[in-house]
C-alpha cells in the first residue's frame, strides 16, 4: 500500500507524466427498422421522381428537336424558294438580254441592208447621171465643132432641119437631167435648171438668127460657146459632189 501510495507520488511529480484518464463507455444506439424502411421509401420516390424528370426532359429535347427539325425544315424551303426565284429572274434576265441582243442585231443588220440598198441605189443613179452627162456633153461638142463649121456652107433648109434635129435632142438630154436634180431643197441644182434653160435659149437664137442678120450669126455662136463652158462646169461640180456624197466624204 505504501508502495502504490510513493508510485502515485512519483507520478504526480513528473511533469511529463500523462494524468490517468477516466473509464468512458461507449454507447452504440441502433435504429429501428421502421426508420430504415423510411430511408427505403425515400429513396424509392427520389428514383421515381429522377426518372419521371428524364422522361419529361426527354419529351422536351424530342419536342424541341422536332421543332427544330421543323424550323430547319421551313428555312430550308424558303432559301430553296429563294434560290428558285433568283434562278427564274436570272433567266428571265438573261432572255430579255438575249431578246434585246437580238433585236439590236436584227435592227443593226436591217439598217445595215437600207444603207447598202441606198448606196447600191445611189451607185446605179450616179452612174446614170455620168452617162447622161458624158451623152450630154457629147452632143453639144458635135454642134460646137461640127454643127457650126457648116452653117456657112450648108443650104437654108438643111441647116434649119439639122438646127431644130440637134435642139430636139439637146432637150431631151435636159429633160434627162432635170430628172436628177431636186431644185427645191437644193440651190445649186436650180442654178444648173438656169444655166441649162438659158443654154436651150442660147440656140434658139442661133435658129431663129438664120431668118435675120446672119454677120450676127457668129456672136451667137460664140455666146452658146460660152453658155456652154459654164454648163459643162456645173455639171462636173454636180457629179463631183455626188461621187462624194456617196463616199461619206
Amino acid at each position: 500500500m505504501a508502495e502504490q501510495e510513493g508510485k502515485q507520488a512519483l507520478m504526480i511529480q513528473l511533469p511529463w507524466t500523462v494524468p490517468q484518464q477516466p473509464n468512458v463507455q461507449t454507447i452504440v444506439l441502433q435504429q429501428p427498422a421502421k426508420t430504415q424502411m423510411e430511408l427505403n421509401a425515400s429513396t424509392d420516390k427520389t428514383a421515381i421522381s429522377s426518372f419521371g424528370l428524364s422522361v419529361l426532359i426527354a419529351v422536351i429535347l424530342g419536342l424541341f428537336a422536332t421543332w427544330l427539325a421543323y424550323w430547319y425544315g421551313r428555312k430550308s424551303f424558303k432559301l430553296t424558294e429563294m434560290s428558285f426565284k433568283t434562278v427564274s429572274e436570272d433567266i428571265k434576265q438573261a432572255a430579255e438580254t438575249h431578246r434585246i441582243t437580238t433585236d439590236k442585231v436584227l435592227n443593226n443588220q436591217k439598217m445595215l441592208k437600207e444603207q447598202e440598198l441606198q448606196f447600191l441605189y445611189r451607185s446605179s443613179e450616179i452612174d446614170k447621171f455620168r452617162n447622161v452627162i458624158a451623152e450630154y456633153f457629147a452632143l453639144l461638142m458635135k454642134f460646137n465643132s461640127v454643127v457650126s463649121l457648116e452653117i456657112g456652107r450648108m443650104e437654108r433648109g438643111d441647116l434649119i432641119e439639122s438646127l431644130i434635129n440637134y435642139l430636139s435632142q439637146v432637150a431631151y438630154y435636159h429633160m434627162q437631167i432635170e430628172l436628177f436634180l431636186d431644185c427645191e431643197a437644193n440651190s445649186h441644182h436650180q442654178t444648173v435648171k438656169t444655166q441649162l434653160k438659158e443654154l436651150m435659149d442660147s440656140l434658139w437664137k442661133i435658129r431663129i438668127q438664120l431668118d435675120g442678120n446672119k454677120d450676127q450669126l457668129n456672136d451667137r455662136i460664140a455666146a452658146f460657146s460660152n453658155e456652154l463652158d459654164v454648163v459643162k462646169a456645173s455639171l462636173i461640180k454636180l457629179l463631183n459632189q455626188n461621187v462624194k456624197l456617196q463616199k461619206g466624204e
